[in-house]
């Protein structure tokens, strides 16, 4: 993590494996030196993939931390993987969906 300097470990499923390149022997999966070449990735893969929404590091960061909130992973574990120290920052992500907030209803039955 850039900003704390802390060590954030990432445990890949098969799917995420499935679309990486060939593993590398440091243990590290890509070369990006910094934010804003990962982003220049992102505005090429936008473009490529005509998605005209802006790419960027912080909105795949936010779709990732609202999609695994909203998909019932705890948010302590989306905390740990975003590299937040506390909860109360990570809450900001946990916008639910309807169909979330329908699921967690249906318990009830």
């Amino acid at each position: 993590m850039h900003k704390t300097d802390d060590i954030v470990i990432i445990p890949l499923n098969t799917k995420i494996i499935s679309f990486l390149p060939i593993t590398r022997t440091d243990g590290k999966i890509f070369n990006l030196p910094s934010n804003q070449c990962g982003n220049r990735l992102l505005k090429d893969i936008q473009e490529a993939a005509k998605i005209n929404t802006s790419l960027s590091f912080h909105v795949a960061r936010y779709t990732f931390a609202t999609i695994s909130l909203n998909l019932g992973i705890p948010i302590h574990s989306v905390q740990k993987l975003l590299g937040h120290k506390s909860p109360k920052q990570t809450e900001i992500y946990a916008i639910l969906s309807n169909k979330s907030l329908e699921n967690d209803m249906q318990k009830w039955n």
